[in-house]
């Protein structure tokens, strides 16, 4: 239904500008009924049907293809289905009567031509039909059933199955109308009859349609307004460009220019450029940047434009100059004691179990290592590491915690922070493999290492 609506809509929009559209109102009466094979079982004695009753009311578009033949459209609900008496033979099952009344509810989006004949100055006879698309929307149906002791039951079903397969409702049909009455200025008054070309509903088989007939008023309550004339352009160069705002409406330009020729393409109009053959800019006036002294660098990205040079070195001439002595760094020398005594004193670095804070102890520690490091100019890297127990993402962030917490440690007493580096590894890096409590332990470190 949503895809019904959206499609009538997108319609209405699309010739909404169409000079002399109308839309109006329609509603009426009409009997609809099932066309079928269904009694065909050998135990039927006798069947009845009559038709649904019922109203139907919706919108419709009138829009004109010449000034007789017209395009017709619009979005109306309709009830439908059929009234069942049925008389079963007793000798074959104990039901004797079943009364049905079957109700459906669509909405139909008819595309038809209409054909108006003038029969005076207001009074028009309209003939005409086509395909219309009746999308399911709801429905329900009421069985009655008298066996021979007159015990009567019934049954209604509110929601009737919709879709592919055995006893269920199509979403939708197609059908054929026909139509023909009146038209008097803004109201019209017709007679149709509609014919189902699809089933409506899927019982092995057996062939289900809806037929109808009725009458439909209809009173069209809004026209659209007809568009404007359109202003006529006159260009007399024919560059596209309107005379009136055409700065030399004979001689064909474009809108950069205002109308106006540019023989070079530049962007300046030739009366204006004073190198109209080459390309330049509106700097120097429509002629390329200058080039003073012509070593293929122009004056405006030219370190030196006086003098030629090589695009390497920004347009300057190159001079030579006398190799300067190459000064190596001075290797920084430390002791291999102070370097053992360093790594010693860090594998007594502890911490409190599962955090990253140092015990009371570790500060003693550090403190003897600020005292070797304040005597060098040495830089060091600073590892934390952690057990193979526990998440690993976890224990990469509590190493590089430790680490950064003996970093910041070690700056606080005075070594530059710059000369430290601090890195957690967690667990990718065990000293012994295996979950024992003893390889935790070990596992378990800060190691500091000299930096080369």
């Amino acid at each position: 239904m949503k895809k019904l609506t959206f499609c009538f809509v997108t319609l209405l929009a699309s010739v909404y500008g169409h000079t002399q559209v109308r839309v109006g109102i329609t509603g009426g009466y009409h009997q609809a009924f099932a066309s079928t094979e269904f009694y065909t079982t050998q135990n039927i004695q006798n069947a009845a049907t009559s038709p649904q009753k019922s109203g139907h009311f919706g919108v419709t578009a009138d829009i004109p293809l010449n000034n007789r033949w017209f395009f017709q459209t619009g979005l109306s609900y309709y009830k439908r289905g059929q009234n069942q008496a049925i008389t079963l033979d007793t000798s074959l099952t104990k039901t004797h009567y079943v009364y049905a009344n079957q109700e459906q509810h669509y909405l139909d989006l008819p595309f038809s031509i209409a054909y108006k004949l003038p029969l005076s100055k207001s009074i028009s006879f309209v003939v005409g039909g086509g395909p219309q698309i009746s999308v399911f929307v709801s429905g329900s149906e009421t069985v009655t059933t008298v066996d021979t002791l007159n015990h009567i039951k019934e049954e209604r079903e509110e929601n009737l199955l919709v879709g592919k397969g055995a006893g269920r409702y199509k979403s939708s049909f197609i059908s054929l109308t026909g139509f023909a009455g009146f038209e008097l200025k803004n109201v019209y008054l017709t007679g149709s009859y509609s014919k189902g070309l699809s089933d409506y509903y899927d019982r092995t088989g057996e062939n289900f349609r809806h037929d109808s007939w009725g009458a439909t008023l209809g009173i069209y309550i809004f026209r659209a307004k007809p568009g404007k004339e359109p202003v006529k352009v006159i260009d007399s160069d024919n560059d596209g460009i309107s005379d009136t705002v055409d700065a030399c409406p004979t001689l064909a330009g474009s809108l950069v220019t205002n109308g106006c020729p540019d023989k070079d393409g530049d962007g300046i109009a030739d009366d204006k450029d004073h190198c109209p053959a080459v390309a330049g800019t509106a700097k120097y006036n429509g002629c390329p940047i200058p080039d003073t002294d012509g070593d293929g660098i122009n004056d405006e990205e030219d370190k030196c434009p006086t003098q030629a040079g090589p695009k390497t070195n920004n347009g300057c001439p190159i001079v030579e100059r006398e190799p300067q002595p190459i000064v190596k760094e001075k290797e920084v020398v430390v002791d291999q004691k102070v370097v053992e005594q360093i790594n010693m004193n860090a594998k007594q670095i502890a911490f409190k179990f599962g955090k990253a804070a140092l015990t009371e102890d570790s500060y003693k520690v550090l403190d003897e290592i600020v005292t070797l490091l304040k005597d060098t100019d040495v830089k060091i890297k600073v590892e934390g590491h952690s057990s193979l127990e526990g998440n690993a993402k976890s224990n990469l962030k509590l190493s590089q915690d430790r680490a950064d917490n003996v970093k910041n440690y070690l700056a606080s007493k005075g070594i530059a922070a710059d000369r430290i580096t601090s890195i957690g590894y967690g667990s990718t890096r065990p000293i012994v493999k295996g979950a024992t409590e003893k390889a935790n332990v070990q596992n378990r470190r800060v190691e500091i290492s000299i930096e080369k």
